[in-house]
């Protein structure tokens, strides 16, 4: 009899026992399919709900409307001030993304261009150097260069 009664409250009492949150970097390299963007909408949607402290956005792309689009979708989730880092100096910026220049184009953003964004491994540093806790943790997406760069 007191198993069902302790079991039933451990449910109860689950979602107090997880109220820390988890503090989220994404490192994507939203361009060439839309794996990125839902991934990007899943952790706007555990931030609203109170489940992540999410930090910022470092986009691996050498695709120039990656970063707007990014923001676009940011600001569509109400967080036009979430940090956008890029990998900076690439040879050769591309459009080769079937949606990001026409997200980038349509919706609203607060960047202006690819350069305007902060430099991916200098945003990284920043993100972490705020969080003394050391418990961040980075979902990456694509390429590990931003990533790399940091190490």
């Amino acid at each position: 009899m007191k198993q069902p009664f302790l079991f039933l409250a451990f449910l109860l009492l689950l979602p107090a026992l997880s109220i820390a949150q988890y503090k989220v970097i994404l490192d994507t390299d939203i361009d060439s399919d839309v794996d990125e963007v839902e991934t990007l909408a899943m952790l706007h949607r555990l931030a609203d709900q109170k489940n992540i402290d999410f930090l910022g956005v470092i986009v691996t792309s050498d695709d120039p409307y990656a970063a707007l689009c990014t923001d676009a979708i940011n600001t569509y989730f109400k967080r036009p001030n979430l940090p956008v880092g890029v990998l900076k100096k690439q040879a050769t910026l591309k459009n080769h993304s079937k949606y990001t220049r026409h997200i980038a184009q349509e919706f609203p953003h607060r960047l202006k261009s690819h350069e305007q964004a902060q430099d991916g491994t200098a945003l990284y540093r920043k993100l972490l150097s705020q969080s003394p806790d050391s418990s961040v943790v980075i979902v990456t997406i694509g390429h590990l260069t931003n990533l790399q760069n940091l190490l």
